[in-house]
């Protein structure tokens, strides 16, 4: 009962993320975007333009396509495609005409450009990267680069740049040239933010230790810094000489501490260290002596093996 509990919890949680990202997205394009005269893109993009060749609302242009492009996945990528995108399908629009009943009668806007721009790159930057981190999809035009992807076996991310800059280029007939450049800047500086956040509080730093005092290390690890690690069997490639290489994930402000008891262990250890975009599992989001799920005896917490002899 517990567990369902959780899970609903957790469904209810990922639901929330899903519908604040989208309001984001709306409100940098109603009370930022729009109002500047930028370009767009994707569905956004389309729904501008549809509205200034055809006089569409631009709530309904989104809702039009939206729907459409999850028609088609749906047809094309199955119900798995139509779970994760059904919700930004039907909240981003309503939102977004939400957003545009309020705007008449809540007027905000502002005539600098600056402020228009770092407000537009900072809620669409976050708002998808919420979405995207709840594993679902914006329902936008990568529908298309993930149905050519599967049928076709054309890579995804070219194919999204393609239909980015497709969707710029219905635009740029009625755009001033600083609707133009600031479209552009927008879609740049706003993927930045966005793959920034899809991984902000979940990067770590992975450190390889190679050295024949790895006990000592895997002891300081373990006492000092509250970090497991894994021990790998190497052998030497000029050398020939056979020892264990240890590998941890630890938190940046773990590394000078780690490095230093390294260098006094054994100031000959070879050391990599490198930057994981996302680390998940015991001590990283979950508790280190947490029961595993299906394990016979949920009380009893699972403890790392010890190292295999030396060699």
């Amino acid at each position: 009962m517990k567990l369902q509990t959780k899970k609903r919890l957790k469904t209810l949680k990922r639901i929330a993320c899903i519908l604040f990202g989208n309001l984001c997205v709306a409100v940098g394009t109603v009370f930022f975007i729009v109002p500047a005269g930028f370009m767009g893109g994707g569905v956004t993009g389309l729904a501008l333009a549809m509205n200034a060749f055809f006089g569409l609302p631009i709530a309904v242009g989104i809702a039009i396509l939206s729907v459409a492009l999850l028609a088609v996945g749906a047809i094309f990528l199955g119900r798995s495609f139509v779970v994760g995108s059904a919700l930004s399908a039907i909240s981003y629009p309503a939102f977004v005409w939400l957003c545009e009943l309020v705007a008449r009668y809540v007027p905000f806007r502002t005539e600098s450009v600056a402020i228009n721009l770092a407000a537009s790159v900072l809620l669409l930057g976050y708002g998808i990267a919420l979405v995207m981190r709840q594993g679902a999809s914006s329902g936008g035009l990568d529908t298309i680069s993930m149905i050519l992807n599967q049928k076709k076996g054309i890579p995804v991310a070219p194919t999204v740049k393609f239909f980015e800059i497709l969707s710029l280029l219905t635009q740029v007939y009625y755009s001033t040239a600083e609707g133009i450049m600031g479209g552009i800047l927008l879609t740049i500086f706003f993927t930045a933010v966005m793959n920034h956040l899809m991984t902000q509080g979940v990067a770590r730093i992975q450190v390889l230790v190679y050295t024949e005092h790895y006990e000592e290390i895997k002891k300081f690890l373990d006492q000092k810094l509250d970090r497991g690690c894994t021990l790998f069997h190497v052998q030497g490639g000029y050398s020939g000489k056979e020892t264990f290489a240890l590998q941890a994930i630890i938190h940046n402000r773990q590394l000078f501490p780690l490095k230093e008891a390294v260098r006094e262990i054994d100031p000959l250890a070879f050391v990599i260290v490198s930057e994981v975009s996302e680390v998940s599992g015991r001590g990283f989001g979950i508790e280190k002596n947490a029961p595993h799920p299906t394990a016979p005896d949920a009380q009893a917490p699972i403890r790392e093996t010890t190292p295999p002899a030396e060699p």
